[in-house]
């Protein structure tokens, strides 16, 4: 009801501004878009979608992604796809790709916008988030254990972002440190029999002190059966916590060789990879945040925007 809620409301809002603006610009294909790019077409305005992971999966093992929900969601996103001018993935995995690593078969998901809107292709271009350089280290932090940040609220959230594999491995490594963030309180309730002793659970953090998490950690773990580019993901690598990431999505290419990728979803492999990033001395941590800022900056991503908007 929320999510029709939601629906409506963008109804008033789009009729109000639109008005007023020369370009719509939404944030992933869902219903908080469908007036605000149905408005932009009615009225011959430019419009511009960034595509985030979700608005362009398709992963019959969790029930994720809206391609694999066949129904109203799928309807509206479609017909944003089709009125919008631009359609902006994060990834060029969320334009066509497989995914092995969420398939229990092995065969694969075939997954991206491409794979079940062919004809989209023409205005489809890939912008990667960019990001600034991170605030020097303080030299007196010694970085330490391995952690993983992720909004879980519910258990579709919990074994998409890899959660039920961190608690595995971690009574695998009984002697290792780990930290999860962003486990819903509502939620933790439910999920706290589970969890080892060496895990420590928090909460949603402001921007500001996740910041000071990600200083402390030595590795990062982005183990997700789906993703695009995970914005968490490239901050932990920012402020130097070498990368630990499955072979989903953007991840690899976030990682490249700065990092370990997991190509199975085997505890037995993570481990092993856990064992070499915590063994790795600082500069691999430098390396990371290197390739970030080589390779996803943000006046990339700036002008790339501008480029399609003055088109």
């Amino acid at each position: 009801m929320m999510k029709i809620a939601n629906l409506f409301s963008s109804f008033f809002f789009a009729l109000k501004w639109i008005w007023k603006i020369d370009v719509v610009y939404v944030w992933f294909a869902g219903y908080h878009g469908f007036f605000p790019i149905f408005f932009a077409k009615l009225f011959k305005k430019k419009s511009i979608i960034i595509v985030g992971g979700y608005d362009a999966s398709y992963v019959p093992s969790i029930s994720y992604g809206v391609f694999f929900n066949n129904g109203f969601q799928l309807w509206c996103v479609t017909k944003m796809y089709n009125w919008v001018t631009w359609i902006c993935p994060v990834d060029e995995s969320l334009v066509e790709s497989t995914n092995y690593y969420a398939d229990p078969s092995g065969v694969g998901y075939k997954t991206g916008i491409l794979n079940f809107m062919p004809y989209l292709k023409s205005k489809i271009v890939v912008i990667p988030t960019g990001y600034l350089p991170s605030v020097n280290l303080p030299g007196d932090v010694v970085k330490s254990g391995v952690l993983c940040v992720a909004i879980i609220e519910n258990e579709r959230d919990y074994f998409l972002k890899g959660f039920d594999v961190m608690i595995e491995i971690a009574k695998l490594l009984e002697d290792f440190n780990f930290t999860m963030v962003g486990v819903a309180p509502n939620y933790y309730k439910l999920i706290a029999s589970k969890i080892p002793k060496n895990i420590d659970v928090v909460f949603q953090l402001k921007y500001d002190i996740l910041v000071k998490v990600y200083q402390k950690h030595k590795a990062y773990i982005q183990i997700s059966m789906s993703e695009g580019l995970p914005n968490s993901l490239c901050e932990a690598m920012l402020y130097e916590c070498i990368p630990i990431g499955s072979n989903v999505g953007g991840i690899p290419k976030a990682i490249g060789n700065s990092g370990f990728i997991l190509h199975e979803k085997k505890p037995e492999e993570l481990t092993n990879l856990i064992h070499q990033a915590i063994e790795m001395d600082e500069q691999q941590g430098q390396r990371a945040s290197e390739r970030i800022l080589k390779e996803f900056p943000l006046e990339r991503r700036v002008n790339l925007l501008l480029n399609i908007i003055n088109s």
